[in-house]
């Protein structure tokens, strides 16, 4: 249940309700009642980094939402600094959003979206406008376009909000700056907007969407059933063809790790007591002693999965 300071924002494609959270904490809870900006490429199939999987298990609180990392703690803090840069180039007026704030679609009642500010551009409107902070690293996917994972970003946004563009901010290695605008995509935006409708659909019966080989996945699995209950399940036919596979995969892998090893040891046994190999090119490996502190495990409760050539009842 949404609570806090609710008002009504009126748009051409729609309306969007928006309301403001008293605390972070709230703020966090009341994503998981529908999807966000941030969830619409990991829905899709396209973040890296979150899995579809990995999505659902979140909005069913089986999973809390991934922990911002140290990087997404200073975007967060050099916010008010790119979008007052941001408003300094293009001398547009500039609306930042509280941080706490959502907006949900009347249209699409399951789309989310928390902007970073607003802007508007005579015959443009009213934009949405995103704030990024990337590695220097990151300055080539940057040259032609923002990365896609972005652009699914700001057009989902148009979609709760009804605007027609979108702008995107970024700072790269701290001393780049680049911006730019994005139309609204309606081709896109339908598919879109299907896609989010039937994953929606998958949160409120609790069907899960299918498995991937992320490692998200694999830890969205291990939270979605971190316990085992002692019962045999029949599996259905097509684990068969998983089985051969899995055991085809694991020979395969077998057979590399050895080969790799007997290549490795051939090196070592080359450089013998010297510090370093040089290879004809002038590159090459450095074979050298390294001392490393005693440490203890933390203690830790998981699900490892093993075959069995027998499974008995009771």
């Amino acid at each position: 249940m949404m609570m806090g300071k609710i008002n009504h924002a009126r748009h051409g494609r729609g309306k969007a309700m928006i309301t403001t959270f008293t605390t972070r904490e709230e703020w966090l809870e009341a994503r998981k009642n529908g999807i966000g900006s941030t969830d619409a490429a990991a829905i899709l199939g396209l973040n890296r980094w979150r899995s579809p999987l990995a999505v659902y298990a979140e909005k069913i609180g089986a999973v809390e939402p991934y922990e911002e990392s140290e990087a997404m703690i200073w975007g967060r803090r050099l916010q008010r600094v790119i979008l007052d840069q941001y408003s300094e180039e293009t001398k547009r007026p500039l609306i930042p959003w509280p941080e706490n704030q959502i907006a949900v679609s009347e249209i699409f009642p399951f789309a989310l979206a928390s902007l970073d500010a607003e802007a508007s551009e005579k015959g443009k409107g009213t934009l949405v406008v995103e704030a990024k902070t990337v590695g220097a690293y990151n300055l080539a996917d940057w040259e032609e376009e923002p990365p896609l994972l972005y652009q699914i970003q700001v057009q989902h946004q148009l979609l709760v909000m009804g605007y027609e563009w979108a702008s995107i901010a970024v700072l790269i290695g701290g001393n780049k700056f680049f911006w730019c605008d994005l139309p609204r995509n309606d081709d896109f935006l339908g598919i879109l907007a299907q896609k989010e409708e039937a994953f929606w659909q998958r949160v409120e019966t609790r069907d899960p969407p299918e498995v991937d080989a992320t490692e998200s996945t694999a830890r969205a699995l291990q939270m979605l059933y971190p316990k085992d209950q002692g019962k045999i399940v029949d599996l259905p036919e097509v684990a068969a063809i998983w089985d051969k596979n899995l055991q085809d995969f694991k020979q395969a892998i077998t057979k590399l790790e050895g080969q790799k090893r007997e290549v490795e040891n051939a090196i070592k046994a080359s450089i013998g007591e010297a510090t370093y190999g040089r290879l004809p090119d002038g590159s090459g490996y450095c074979w050298k002693h390294q001392h490393k502190k005693a440490f203890t495990i933390k203690e830790q409760d998981r699900r490892v999965l093993n075959r069995v050539t027998k499974i008995k009842e009771g």
